[in-house]
């Protein structure tokens, strides 16, 4: 069963606080890339997108899938090492190390995926489609118990990925859940629970 990749190295977390690596990382989790074909998707020199790829290979996030010979260049098709990553306890003790551009970077890019499936067209949304969007006052033990239950519809539907459907009928769903801080809290105004 394929997981999502928990990063416990410092280094690692320091090269993929650089949102564009964010972006590469989002265009070669499916489908394996060369950093032309990356450069193009993302309006970007090949000659930096492949300089972002060395490091993010340097320290194992990605690696060569396979390779190929056209008109005498050497193509390599690069893929992530897992369908997805995730922060391990890396985060909290160390100082100095900036993601919050990359996270949001990583947020957008998600929204922007979610949006070119909509605006894609290829089905109707129909009753089976569910939106739901709030925003809510929570003391940070709420705010922890609600991010601990998508972390588990999180990890069901890793499941359901990871299960063999070959032979069987379904169809294919997008998902994009997202938390984050909506605004400051006023002083001396209570939390609700």
């Amino acid at each position: 069963m394929a997981k999502p990749y928990i990063i416990n190295d410092i280094e690692q977390l320091k090269v993929i606080s650089v949102p564009i690596r964010i972006k590469i990382l989002w265009e070669i989790f499916e489908t394996p890339r060369t950093g032309k074909m990356i450069g193009d998707l993302l309006d970007t020199p090949p000659s930096k997108i492949h300089y972002h790829l060395k490091e993010l290979e340097r320290v194992g996030l990605i690696y060569v899938e396979s390779t190929e010979e056209k008109n005498g260049i050497v193509q390599k098709f690069y893929k992530t090492i897992a369908p997805g990553f995730q922060l391990g306890d890396v985060l909290p003790q160390q100082e100095g190390v900036v993601l919050s551009d990359s996270l949001k970077e990583n947020i957008v890019t998600s929204l922007d995926k979610t949006k070119s499936i909509v605006k894609r067209g290829e089905e109707e949304l129909s009753a089976e489609t569910f939106n739901y969007f709030t925003t809510l006052k929570l003391t940070q033990e709420k705010y922890d118990e609600v991010r601990n239950k998508f972390r588990e519809i999180a990890k069901f539907l890793m499941d359901q990925k990871d299960a063999d459907t070959s032979g069987k009928k379904g169809n294919e769903y997008h998902f994009n859940f997202i938390g984050l801080p909506a605004g400051n809290k006023n002083e001396g105004e209570e939390e609700h629970e």
